[in-house]
């Protein structure tokens, strides 16, 4: 379940993947200043039924503009381990009158899938991740924030079963920006540690993806990863998109992985 707070309530996203569902709706608290005349009540604001096993595993309320309007994010959850399936964004209409409510109110925005990563400028980003193999669990996390100084949010997914430098089921996480880049991802964050000055290369079975998060950290959000092979979490300082480049003092770390301290924006 998510929640989210709108004008004089809040929304509930309860996904019920049995169904391949996810239900919305706004509850709406009584008048503190009549509490024999109005009760709490749970308004239908929408349904999403897609037809993928699992549908609505993982689901997350968010806004992808300060100000605007209600989307969500759902796709298959953990109990479907063999799949490789989208995260798709839906954007939500909250004047449907709540009596005509059906499985078919919210408009599909963007489904987020495995593809070939490419930076702002269009060119391909070759990072040695691959999550076009089966049981990749693409999908299977993720969080929203503004993970560098650009305005728009981003979408990170996680995709834990990805086979990165040969390596199967190392893990990798993609990073989406819907507002200017679409369903094209536009970098991804791989576990290439240090270690003792020295960097390391992804083993298989890290898992690393397995949940990821936002933080807030001052005026941008950071990515924490959890690498369940490993148990683990992993701190990205530094996504490498947009202007969120790694410390130039440490050129070969292009992944941006939990060593770097600080992100610089070579225009500054």
């Amino acid at each position: 379940m998510e929640t989210d707070e709108v004008p004089g309530g809040f929304l509930l996203a309860i996904g019920v993947p049995e169904r391949r569902q996810v239900l919305v709706a706004e509850f709406v608290p009584g008048d503190t200043d009549r509490p024999d005349e109005t009760d709490p009540s749970l308004v239908p604001r929408a349904c999403i039924e897609v037809d993928e096993p699992g549908f609505g595993g993982v689901v997350r309320l968010l806004q992808l503009e300060p100000g605007g309007g209600a989307h969500l994010l759902a796709a298959a959850g953990r109990d479907f381990a063999d799949r490789r399936d989208a995260a798709h964004l839906f954007e939500l209409d909250l004047t449907v009158d709540p009596d005509d409510v059906s499985c078919t109110d919210a408009a599909l925005t963007l489904s987020l899938e495995c593809a070939t990563v490419v930076d702002d400028g269009g060119q391909e980003i070759d990072r040695d991740a691959d999550c076009t193999v089966d049981a990749s669990q693409f999908g299977v996390s993720f969080d929203i924030g503004n993970i560098d100084d650009t305005p728009e949010l981003e979408i990170v997914v996680g995709s834990p079963g990805a086979r990165v430098n040969g390596f199967d089921r190392a893990g990798a996480v993609y990073i989406f920006r819907p507002a200017t880049s679409g369903a094209t991802p536009i970098g991804v964050l791989t576990d290439s540690r240090a270690s003792d000055g020295m960097w390391s290369a992804d083993r298989a079975d890290d898992r690393m993806g397995d949940n990821v998060l936002t933080i807030p950290a001052g005026d941008r959000d950071e990515v924490v990863v959890s690498a369940a092979g490993e148990r683990r979490l992993l701190l990205f300082l530094c996504t490498g998109v947009g202007n969120d480049a790694p410390g130039w003092d440490r050129p070969t770390n292009s992944t941006g992985s939990l060593v770097d301290s600080q992100c610089r924006n070579p225009d500054k």
